[in-house]
């Protein structure tokens, strides 16, 4: 995680705290003794702070689809944003030329216009997940919008399958744009059968910070089970700058081998399903 990142984790917390303490201090000095006091300055922010935890981080889910075997090493490479002309296809001739599979989570809209490009992801073996249709964040979606978002892009990553010949291989699976989630879609894709992948580790390549930097992002202490979050395209932007584009291409060989060297095996995030 960036340190930025970490950093605004952290005032939220030191927010968290200041607030549940005035509001505790304003309590004991209304009359309550110290422990009512406490609870009742306290509980409001923590449930409040569960639910913001759980909408804005996609690592807190406790119904979370994917299940890891610590016995194991094992990474999974997802890509997120795509198809994209151009990047797309040289990011599959890299994961072909290492032998590995990998899962795109698409956009329904860039799907449609580069339908040959997203068929081109499956014949070669890799698997596709859906990311809405637009690339709207859901946290605050009516149903309509969810099931707008969420269930078109399903219908058309299905009729990929079929076209390819793989139906009998697809399984739904679904990435939220930028993790963010509510309890609305969640049983959306409860009822619907399609699993909420998050990921354990994001590279935040799209900022395009430079190929040392995707490269320790995406080696740095290593777990016995890894999602890593990449791109292969930038929001629903059709255009991806040079920068982002040659810095995954040419760090992503070199993270490949270091999870080999490390005795790592690559499967689809789908493999994590159970």
């Amino acid at each position: 995680m960036p340190i930025y990142q970490r950093i605004k984790i952290g005032l939220y917390i030191l927010l968290w705290f200041i607030l549940c303490s005035i509001t505790a201090i304003i309590l004991n000095r209304s009359g309550l003794i110290t422990l009512q006091s406490v609870m009742l300055g306290f509980a409001p922010y923590t449930i409040a702070g569960i639910w913001a935890l759980y909408m804005f981080y996609p690592k807190f889910d406790p119904c979370c689809s994917v299940r890891f075997d610590s016995s194991k090493k094992l990474i999974s490479l997802t890509f997120d944003d795509g198809p994209t002309p151009g990047f797309t296809d040289s990011v599959i001739e890299v994961l072909n030329m290492a032998l590995v599979p990998a899962t795109f989570f698409m956009i329904g809209e860039k799907v449609k216009a580069n339908r040959a490009l997203a068929l081109k992801v499956l014949k070669n073996g890799h698997e596709i997940g859906a990311h809405t249709d637009t690339h709207k964040k859901l946290h605050f979606s009516t149903a309509r919008e969810i099931d707008e978002q969420v269930g078109g892009t399903i219908s058309i990553i299905k009729s990929l399958y079929k076209e390819a010949g793989r139906e009998k291989e697809y399984r739904p699976i679904f990435r939220a744009p930028h993790g963010f989630k509510n309890i609305r879609l969640k049983l959306y894709l409860i009822r619907n059968g399609i699993a909420l992948i998050p990921w354990t580790r994001g590279v935040w390549d799209t900022s395009a910070p430079g190929i040392e930097c995707i490269i320790k992002r995406s080696t740095e202490h290593p777990k016995s089970n890894e999602i890593l979050l990449l791109h292969d395209g930038k929001g629903s932007s059709s255009k991806v700058s040079d920068l982002q584009q040659n810095g995954l291409l040419q760090a992503l060989p070199k993270v490949i081998d270091f999870y080999k060297n490390k005795g790592y095996k690559f499967i689809k995030v789908s493999d994590f399903i159970r």
